[in-house]
């Protein structure tokens, strides 16, 4: 990696924290997972849906990378052997540790792009929710990573990912937006979301279906796109990755 592109990936990162910091100094948990506005009814639909996508069992040791104050991790440790929760921001992961750990719940400070576990140690990967902040060069690297400390035959859920193609259901949330003003910030969000991309950029995670389906292909993950289920309070703009490590591998 020459020097350019180390700066390059300092700033994204920089950047990043500095974002996610202002968050994670709300007491409402749903502000500081950067989810400001979530009712309990909308968690409740998520937290099933999460569940229920992950398909876990009573022995696997799960993974969650972008872990945030731990509210998935509260959810998933009764119904595992052991969870550990990995986030990059430390205020994050000090209030997920004062409200949620347990015996078998660990909450860690550490990069994604760079997750202290050994190969293929990990029976399923939790990555949802986080995707919308990450640009490709970011993505590419954690999703390496999830497919390094996975067993063979392991899964992982990639969810909560905004798709481009969908930018009218997101934008058509504002009472206001309609027709020719509708179509104007249609482009300028897809332009916006694209330059962005282009640079690897924080803010860039807005990916097609296509786009996602080649980017695991690449980890060496198999992979299977749904839609969100309608309870899901983001559901007309975002869809889930449920992602398969051959056996083979």
């Amino acid at each position: 990696m020459g020097l350019r592109s180390r700066i390059h990936d300092e700033l994204v990162r920089s950047r990043t924290l500095a974002k996610l910091r202002r968050f994670s100094e709300s007491d409402d948990p749903h502000v500081a997972n950067q989810r400001p506005g979530l009712s309990e009814d909308g968690w409740r639909a998520i937290e099933a849906e999460v569940l229920e996508r992950l398909d876990g069992s009573p022995s696997d040791v799960v993974l969650e990378i972008g872990c945030g104050v731990g509210l998935i991790g509260k959810a998933l440790a009764p119904r595992v052997s052991r969870y550990l929760g990995f986030d990059m921001v430390r205020e994050l992961v000090s209030k997920a540790r004062r409200q949620g750990a347990t015996p078998n719940c660990h909450f860690i400070q550490a990069d994604g792009g760079a997750i202290p576990l050994r190969d293929r140690s990990i029976d399923r990967v939790v990555f949802y929710g986080v995707i919308i902040y990450l640009p490709p060069a970011v993505l590419r690297g954690i999703l390496a990573e999830a497919a390094r400390v996975l067993k063979p035959g392991g899964g992982m859920l990639l969810g909560d990912i905004p798709d481009p193609g969908c930018a009218k259901a997101f934008l058509n949330d504002d009472a206001l937006a309609s027709g020719l003003g509708l179509e104007l910030r249609q482009r300028k969000l897809r332009l916006k979301k694209w330059l962005t991309k282009r640079l690897n950029l924080p803010g860039s995670g807005w990916y097609s279906p296509s786009e996602i389906r080649r980017m695991l292909a690449d980890a060496g993950f198999e992979v299977e796109i749904r839609r969100q289920g309608a309870s899901l309070p983001y559901q007309h703009y975002r869809y889930d990755a449920l992602c398969t490590k051959p056996a083979a591998r």
